[in-house]
């Protein structure tokens, strides 16, 4: 296997493929990967600072847990998840750079939108008009990134896009905390909207659409082949098997972390908005930390063969689930504190080690479709299940408990990141073999695997 990746680390030598590995060497690629993080930034700064902004929203609107969490999650989920096919088999086909630029515009057109909302349903269908474009970032970008770099090497530009989605929290917690407490929810809304308008057209008038297929082995014409097929075909992928629930149990995880956190530290713990944006920030920039730190590990782990970046990302969720139980039990909120920056250092990793992952294994000519599926079955399900589950949960507990119930709801968390750990620890098994298939160009169809 060292000798596979080394094979899959060397440039193209066909005249097409040679311009997309120029590319990937050079200026071009360094400026895409930094227009594709500042698109990343963005988009989690609007789905952060509308979470952020969760509790004086819910009393704004005088609604319960239960609705809030259809709002925040699974609303957004169905929608993302009824549209993220259909682009990710346009991304494959078409124009990645044009689709995320127009993208990018819509989803902070809608986010602006969500600040003249003067009512639930209103607000609802402003969501909608976020989920429905931000449905094309991780097809696009994921698609972008399997062209701009070898597999072996792919960890470093996937974690610098994953560390802007962590500033990108860390700063929409901060920027939210302070305009809400001082303009009001409304305002924030609007104001954050604003900067994707200027990226969109950076991203069109600036970056050069990569090279498909330039790093890895021939695939044939599969991009035209109809959906139905393309849905087998990554099916009898072996690995995608056990790793599709690790990563529904990640993204439970995670999207819970994410979206009752910050009620968390408000409700338990008794802070305002903008406290709460200042201690929420900096716990996120441990996130970012340990996205780029493990994203790097990951490629020189991966040089001894694929399987063990899942080794390496099944660790992390091993060690990363006790500490999500500790910190929600804990007394105080020094200790709190202490125990989430470990959390998010040892966890922040996990989920672009796993983008990686999959990416290695996706066809050529259906990484856009893969990541929709991927999204669409872990994002979408396990951020639409979050919503309402813990939403409901807590619901259910806040009579016998109160606002501390909070700390006993957030035990999702760890439960379904130690189911994570126990997947990917068996999808590694056959994950060399899988990869191969694409850095070798082999068929999957026919494998008895």
């Amino acid at each position: 296997m060292t000798q596979q990746a080394t094979s899959a680390d060397a440039p193209p030598t066909d005249g097409l493929a040679v311009s997309g590995a120029r590319q990937g060497a050079g200026g071009p690629t360094a400026w895409t990967i930094t227009v594709l993080t500042m698109i990343g930034f963005l988009g989690s700064v609007d789905r952060q600072v509308f979470t952020t902004l969760l509790v004086p929203i819910q009393k704004d609107l005088r609604v319960n847990d239960t609705a809030m969490g259809l709002l925040t999650g699974s609303a957004f989920a169905l929608v993302y998840a009824f549209i993220a096919l259909p682009l990710a088999r346009l991304s494959d086909r078409a124009n990645r750079r044009n689709i995320l630029a127009a993208a990018v515009v819509i989803w902070s057109a809608a986010t602006a939108f969500c600040g003249i909302a003067t009512g639930y349903f209103t607000l609802l269908a402003a969501r909608f008009g976020v989920a429905s474009a931000e449905a094309a970032l991780m097809p696009t970008t994921m698609s972008m990134i399997g062209d701009l770099a070898p597999p072996a090497r792919r960890g470093a530009p996937v974690g610098i896009w994953n560390a802007g989605i962590a500033l990108g929290f860390a700063s929409g917690a901060v920027i939210a905390g302070v305009l809400s407490d001082h303009y009001g929810w409304h305002a924030a809304m609007m104001i954050v909207g604003l900067p994707g308008l200027v990226v969109g057209a950076l991203m069109f008038l600036t970056v050069r659409e990569p090279v498909r297929g330039a790093y890895d082995g021939p695939e044939g014409q599969t991009e035209r082949e109809p959906l139905i097929a393309s849905l087998r075909r990554i099916a009898r992928i072996q690995t995608f098997r056990p790793f599709v629930l690790g990563y529904v149990g990640l993204n439970i995880s995670y999207q819970g972390f994410l979206l009752w956190l910050p009620p968390f530290l408000m409700r338990v713990h008794h802070l305002s908005a903008t406290q709460m944006g200042l201690i929420f920030g900096p716990i996120t920039v441990g996130g970012m930390v340990s996205t780029l730190a493990g994203a790097a590990l990951s490629d020189r782990l991966a040089r001894r063969s694929p399987k063990w970046r899942l080794y390496f990302a099944g660790g992390m969720a091993a060690v990363a689930a006790p500490l999500l139980c500790a910190y929600a039990l804990a007394p105080g909120l020094p200790a709190a504190i202490a125990l989430l920056l470990a959390f998010t250092l040892v966890g922040g990793s996990i989920s672009s080690v796993s983008q990686v992952s999959y990416l290695s294994m996706a066809p050529v000519h259906m990484r856009g479709l893969v990541t929709a599926i991927m999204n669409v079955i872990g994002i979408a399900l396990g951020g639409g299940l979050s919503g309402v589950v813990y939403g409901a949960v807590n619901d259910a507990l806040k009579p016998i408990w109160g606002d501390q119930s909070l700390r006993y709801t957030m035990q999702i968390a760890p439960a379904t990141m130690a189911l994570c750990a126990v997947m990917y620890f068996i999808a590694s098994r056959t994950m060399n073999r899988d990869v191969a298939r694409v850095t070798e160009g082999e068929k999957i169809a026919g494998d008895s695997a």
